[in-house]
């Protein structure tokens, strides 16, 4: 190739958010070698050194032209990108949950159901038949299937127990939520220079074998596994940080080292991965390509969700990002997640469209899906539910911080679709695990999946306290 051509394609490759409400980082080098200087045509932002660019909200949103010069040897090439200053907003509190001690008791078939969901099944099965096997995976770090069952167990059964604590009057629950918990940190992985590929990193928290981690950060169910883990682990923190400190210090610490080891790990494929003190490894990081198509590496997944099996952990980072924000010595950690979410954000439409060269934008689509041009079918080729869902819970979080209703909007247009088309009488969604064209709702067959309930129950909640709509209390209800 000559030097324009690796200008032009750096120029082509780059890729950056368009949207900001806060400082942030452009690249200044392209992927083929070539040096890359930024011009902003507004104040809004500013480009300093190394590819700082300070941010300065306003009363209304700002449209920010930049511009990067791309060099290689003796060529250049320009690549213009509209960016949007969004203006400035206040988080958004949402209606607040009852916390633990403020449930007396749940009666009546409701209550009947979740009493024997928690004596029954998740403490004599799950905890008392079940939970040493998974756990097991993990201090072996044995599992090279791709099934995710065992490896999202003990992050769902902490999440789900440390919401029963009111149920527990003996101190059972809380005894096992501890063994859980002491037992998962002893299996997080410390760094160890001197081991092969991602084997050299803190902070590791899952189950894959020490082969499958020689090539990738993790393996390619991981990231669906960490959902359940990292929100287990907030919630355990979240729940006992008043009455049991320790207990609340050791799953946030496990949170916290997992969350570091996703953000030192996955990132620009063009750089390196950080050691705990900042030097660089040799091993680089890694992206949500839905297919092995750069660097023969494909964290996210089953190709067919392009990516966004892989970008669902913007839900439980962002929930971490809150948590931290006023633990002493962490505060500073909440920006350093919440800016991996707006980096993995804004990668989603490169990501998706890479898959069977449809040039899917489904992040982008969304938009139309809300203004009624697009059915959330159509976002891309194939929009599986339960993950889908899992990526708008992030969607809402950011919004929660931001106040930047541009996350809302996307959110609300997909429940509109989906609610209008996708819903059966008894509130649940999906066939086959996906959405549908038109108004196809089979009674047989695989319907209402259990996982994309979950996930839409979980949704109109979060709307409901977000917006105070009753439309999204009567779908959750």
């Amino acid at each position: 190739m000559s030097d324009q051509q690796f200008a032009d394609t750096d120029a082509e490759n780059i890729s950056i958010a368009s949207r900001v409400s806060k400082d942030f980082t452009l690249p200044v080098k392209g992927e083929r070698g070539s040096d890359i200087v930024w011009r902003s045509d507004n104040d809004a932002i500013r480009i300093g050194e190394n590819g700082a660019a300070s941010v300065i909200r306003g009363a209304e949103d700002v449209t920010v032209k930049l511009t990067a010069v791309v060099t290689y040897g003796k060529a250049s090439a320009e690549k213009v990108f509209e960016v949007t200053v969004v203006k400035e907003n206040e988080p958004v509190e949402g209606l607040q949950k009852l916390s633990y001690d403020e449930i007396i008791d749940v009666g009546g078939t409701i209550g009947t159901r979740l009493k024997d969901a928690v004596n029954n099944y998740a403490m004599d099965y799950l905890y008392g038949q079940m939970m040493d096997g998974y756990l097991k995976e993990y201090e072996n770090h044995s599992h090279s299937g791709w099934s995710w069952l065992e490896g999202e167990q003990p992050g769902k059964w902490l999440e789900a127990m440390a919401n029963a604590r009111w149920m527990d009057e003996d101190g059972s629950i809380e005894k096992a939520i501890t063994d859980v918990v002491d037992r998962l940190a002893a299996t997080q992985t410390t760094e160890n220079r001197g081991a092969t590929g991602y084997n050299k990193f803190a902070g590791y928290l899952g189950n894959a074998t020490a082969e499958i981690r020689n090539s990738k950060p993790v393996k390619g169910m991981d990231p669906y596994e960490m959902y359940s883990t990292l929100n287990g682990l907030i919630n355990v923190y979240q729940k006992y940080r008043s009455d049991n400190p320790d207990l609340a210090d050791k799953a946030l610490d496990c949170a916290v080292k997992l969350a570091d080891y996703l953000v030192a790990t996955i990132g620009d494929e063009d750089t390196f991965v950080p050691y705990q003190d900042g030097t660089l490894s040799t091993m680089h990081k890694t992206e949500f390509w839905p297919l092995a198509i750069t660097n023969g590496v494909t964290i996210a997944g089953h190709d067919v969700h392009q990516g966004w099996e892989g970008t669902l952990l913007i839900d439980p980072m962002m929930k971490l990002s809150d948590a931290v924000k006023d633990v002493p010595g962490q505060e500073e950690k909440s920006q350093v997640y919440s800016e991996w979410v707006d980096w993995t954000i804004s990668n989603i439409d490169k990501w998706a469209s890479s898959y069977g060269g449809y040039g899917d934008t489904p992040y982008e689509d969304l938009d139309k899906v809300a203004s009624g041009e697009m059915g959330i079918d159509e976002i891309q080729h194939y929009v599986h539910a339960h993950t889908f869902q899992m990526n708008f819970l992030g969607f809402l979080k950011k919004y929660q911080e931001t106040g930047d209703r541009a996350y809302l909007d996307k959110v609300v247009g997909a429940w509109e679709d989906i609610s209008s088309r996708q819903k059966y009488i008894t509130g649940t969604v999906s066939v086959g695990e996906h959405y549908e064209a038109g108004h196809n709702l089979p009674n047989t067959g695989n319907v209402g999946e259990t996982c994309a309930t979950n996930s839409w129950t979980l949704l109109n909640n979060n709307l409901f306290e977000l917006t105070g709509e009753s439309p999204n209390r009567r779908r959750a209800h």
